[in-house]
């Protein structure tokens, strides 16, 4: 397993990371100041990349901004045209984060909302092709008939930090939830990752 861990890092390593500095420059925040906004790796970014471009998205939400470095993946994947609205309930992330979307030329395709996620997403009309939650999933249970809501149907929800080992609680009744949902086809890797769904109806 770390055989295929080491591989997959050097492969995906092979292309020169065009963010790695947001990378670099988030990874020494989180450092300096003990916060949660901890970056993806490099192979959850490239998957945010990949994610965007074969499921055609060319309107995608993103639930827990940090400090931009997923989201530029996501930006950059769009085609001629393309939206990326993302949420970000510290100030001083959504505040880094569109500097960054400036730096890049990606703030015309990119709409910060500073505040969290449950001020946001009840006011927002969708619908969005792709939906990618950052968030720790008992975060984002409250919000799940607002992310059903916003996906269109053939549309992809997908988690990119839900834990292997998840104990009773709001964690799990997303989980569960998704899993019982007749409104959406979900799918539940090993070790629960990743888990991803499609809205079917």
């Amino acid at each position: 397993m770390e055989e295929e861990a080491s591989l997959a890092q050097a492969l995906t390593a092979l292309r020169p990371d065009r963010f790695a500095e947001v990378r670099e420059r988030a990874l020494r925040h989180v450092e300096e100041h003990s916060c949660s906004a901890r970056p993806p790796s490099l192979i959850d970014a490239r998957r945010l990349t990949v994610l965007t471009r074969a499921t055609h998205s060319s309107y995608v939400l993103e639930i827990g901004a940090g400090l931009g470095y997923g989201s530029l993946h996501i930006a950059a994947a769009f085609g001629q045209t393309g939206r990326l609205d993302t949420t970000e309930a510290d100030p001083v992330h959504a505040a880094l984060a569109e500097a960054a979307f400036r730096h890049y030329a990606l703030d015309d395709r990119v709409r910060v909302h500073g505040t969290a996620a449950r001020q946001v997403l009840p006011a927002l009309s969708g619908p969005y092709d792709l939906v990618v939650a950052h968030e720790r999933a008992d975060l984002v249970a409250p919000l799940y008939e607002d992310v059903v809501r916003l996906l269109r149907v053939g549309g992809t929800l997908f988690f990119s930090r839900v834990p292997g080992a998840v104990e009773p609680g709001r964690e799990r009744d997303l989980l569960e939830r998704l899993a019982v949902d007749d409104r959406v086809a979900a799918t539940f890797g090993p070790g629960l990752v990743p888990v991803m769904a499609t809205r079917v109806r």
